[in-house]
C-alpha cells in the first residue's frame, strides 16, 4: 500500500473527528446555525467510514494481505467514530460552557435588565411576548435571531416571568428571568436540560428537544 494515500487517509480522519468539537465553539460563537453544525458532524462520520472503508478494501486487495493495515484501517474507523459520537453526547455541555464563557457576569446582568424592560414595555401594549425585532442588541451574544424561537411574557403576581429561547429539537437554549417562585417552576420544566444561575434572578438553560 502506499504511503501517501494511507498518510491522506489519516489526515482526513483526524479532520473528520475533530470538526464536531470545533462546531459547537462556532456555534456557541453564532458563527455556525445549530443545523448547520449537526448536519456536518453528521458529514464527518459517514466521512470516517467512507475513508476507512476505502482504506479497508486497498489492505484486502493487496498481494501482501498485510494484517497491520487492515487492523489499522478498523482502527481508525472505531476511533473516529468514538472520536465524533463523544462530541455529540457532550455537544449540550461544551455549548453552554462556551456560551458562558463569552458573556461576562456584568453582561448577564446588563441583558437581565434590558430584556425585563423590553417585556414591561410590551405587556403595556398588552403584548404577552417580546418580537424578534424587539430583542436588546445584548443578546447576539446569546443567540442569533434567526435561531430566536420565542420570548414569552407572564404575569407572576406583582412581578413578570420571561422565557426567551433559541434553537431547534437538536438543542434548544435560553433565558429565564423572573422571581425565585417562577424560576423553580421552570427549572423543574427544564430539569432534563443543564441549567447555570447567571443573575440573582435568572438562569441559562441549554438541552435538547421541546
Amino acid at each position: 500500500m502506499k504511503i501517501l494515500p494511507y498518510r491522506i487517509s489519516i489526515a482526513a480522519i483526524v479532520v473528520f473527528a475533530t470538526w464536531p468539537f470545533v462546531a459547537v465553539f462556532l456555534s456557541a460563537r453564532q458563527i455556525l446555525l445549530i443545523r448547520t453544525e449537526v448536519t456536518s458532524s453528521l458529514a464527518c462520520m459517514l466521512g470516517i467510514i467512507v475513508v476507512s472503508a476505502y482504506q479497508l478494501v486497498r489492505a484486502l486487495n493487496q498481494e501482501r494481505r498485510c494484517l497491520s493495515l487492515r487492523f489499522g484501517a478498523l482502527f481508525m474507523a472505531v476511533v473516529g467514530i468514538a472520536l465524533v459520537f463523544l462530541a455529540w453526547r457532550t455537544s449540550d455541555r461544551m455549548f453552554a460552557f462556551w456560551i458562558k464563557e463569552g458573556i461576562s457576569p456584568q453582561s448577564w446582568h446588563e441583558m437581565v435588565s434590558e430584556i425585563s424592560k423590553s417585556a414591561t414595555d410590551a405587556l403595556g401594549h398588552n403584548k404577552h411576548d417580546v418580537l424578534k425585532s424587539e430583542i436588546p442588541e445584548s443578546f447576539r451574544r446569546l443567540g442569533r435571531l434567526d435561531e430566536n424561537r420565542e420570548c414569552l411574557i407572564d404575569n407572576v403576581g406583582d412581578d413578570l416571568g420571561i422565557i426567551l429561547s433559541y434553537g431547534s429539537r437538536s438543542r434548544r437554549w435560553g433565558l429565564v428571568v423572573g422571581p425565585p417562585e417562577f424560576l423553580q417552576m421552570q427549572t423543574r420544566r427544564f430539569k432534563a436540560y443543564r441549567i447555570s444561575m447567571v443573575d440573582t434572578n435568572a438562569v441559562f438553560y441549554v438541552g435538547s428537544g421541546d
